[in-house]
């Protein structure tokens, strides 16, 4: 994995900061500080890989092939 981004309410994609991989197959924590407004907002991830793709949009099901598309929250912020 090259980056991890993260993008709110459909704007720009920004780069999330990676901790530090103890091997190449091991999950990544990430973080993105966001100063959020009051109010419900839609957060979105995607991951770039080594080869510099960035993952699939659409959601497809886990069979045959396993699945894509972005994971994606929604969050109310009081």
């Amino acid at each position: 994995m090259r980056a991890v981004q993260v993008r709110v309410d459909g704007g720009r994609w920004q780069d999330a900061e990676l901790a530090e991989a103890p091997g190449p197959d091991t999950w990544v924590q990430w973080i993105h500080p966001w100063d959020a407004s009051a109010g419900s907002h839609t957060i979105e991830c995607r991951v770039i890989d080594g080869t510099g793709s960035v993952q699939e949009q659409r959601r497809t099901s886990i069979r045959p092939d396993g699945t894509t598309g972005l994971d994606s929250k929604f969050v109310t912020v009081l």
